[in-house]
Parts: structure tokens; sequence; C-alpha cells
């Protein structure tokens, strides 16, 4: 992903002076500068698995922070259909390949879910397909992550001294909503 990201910054040079792209553990970075705004985007912040890292990485944040900054967390707000349901029939889903415009299929392979924990282990296989319906391309990966109820996730940011400020259940400012989004708005208490 970071690949990515540089190459597209060697095409903006006006952004080459503003942006550092940082490889890190969310758990204990220090890029010994503070900052207005983090934005932990894309469910990021749930593949700490253990609320022991849940509370470090939102420690170091808020660290990063100047007093009154905010911190904006993109969670997914747990389904629990969908968690501790019969997973292994679920749909396929399907999306178009940015670059190639193949059709490219996201299959859950396996999934393992922790009541317990508050874990879910998935095993994927990605297929792409031309336009004949060929596979060109098949990759497995995997991945777990850690869902967070709402007044959960309400005590760790103010155990790691947050206040939240808003929550929404979209980027359209929705009010909250049971399996949908989680967004944070939190601000660094001074």
């Amino acid at each position: 992903m970071l690949d990515r990201a540089a190459a597209k910054l060697r095409n903006r040079h006006e952004l080459t002076s503003r942006v550092r792209l940082v490889e890190g553990d969310m758990t204990s970075f220090d890029l010994e500068q503070r900052f207005a705004l983090a934005l932990v985007p894309a469910r990021s912040f749930q593949h700490v698995v253990t609320p022991e890292g849940q509370r470090l990485a939102l420690n170091c944040m808020r660290r990063h922070l100047i007093p009154g900054g905010h911190l904006i967390l993109d969670l997914f707000d747990p389904n629990f259909e969908l968690l501790l349901g019969n997973d292994s029939k679920a749909p396929p889903r399907e999306a178009q390949h940015p670059r190639s415009g193949h059709l490219v299929r996201r299959t859950v392979v396996a999934r393992h879910t922790d009541p317990f924990q508050q874990t879910v282990h998935e095993i994927l296989r990605f297929e792409e397909f031309d336009g004949a319906g060929n596979i060109v391309g098949s990759e497995k990966t995997s991945w777990s992550l850690r869902w967070n109820m709402r007044q959960e996730t309400a005590y760790l940011l103010e155990l790691t001294g947050f206040e939240v400020v808003d929550l929404y259940s979209d980027f359209n400012r929705s009010q909250p909503d049971y399996g949908r989004e989680q967004l944070w708005v939190a601000r660094a208490r001074r």
C-alpha cells in the first residue's frame, strides 16, 4: 500500500514536501511531531486484536495530537447475524478492477469467530476474471479483526485521554444505526 501511495506522490510534486509516508506499528510509534488531526480509516484500528493493544494505539495517537486535536476513527459496527451466523454460505462480493476493468470476486473461504475475545479471523480468496470469464489471477490472504461495541469504544476513548465529540453511522453524518459504520470524532483532552 505504501508503494502505491509513494508512486502517486511522485506524480504530485506539490504534495511531496507536505506528505511523509511511514510504516510502523500502530501501538508503538513516535513520529517526533504533533498534529491537529489523526485519521484512522478503513477499520484499520480493528486489526489491533487485543484491548491492551487498542489502548496502546489510542495513547500513541493522543500523544501525537496537539491539545484539542481531533481523532477520527472508522470502525465497523458488529452485525451479530453476520459475525455469529453460518458465514461459509455468505455470497461472494464482486467489484470491477480499477485498472484492468476485469471482474474481481472476493470469497470468504473460512471464518472463525471468537465471541469471548470479540475477534473474527477470515481466510479470503480473490479471483480476477477476464472478459471471457477466465481466471487471470488468484490470491489467498487472511486477516484478523476485533469488533468494538459502541459503549466499549466510548470508554476506551475516555480512558486514553479523549473526549467524544460525535458518532455517526456513515460519512454523511447519519445518526448511529445498528449494523452500519461507527465513525467516531474525538478530541484530545488538554
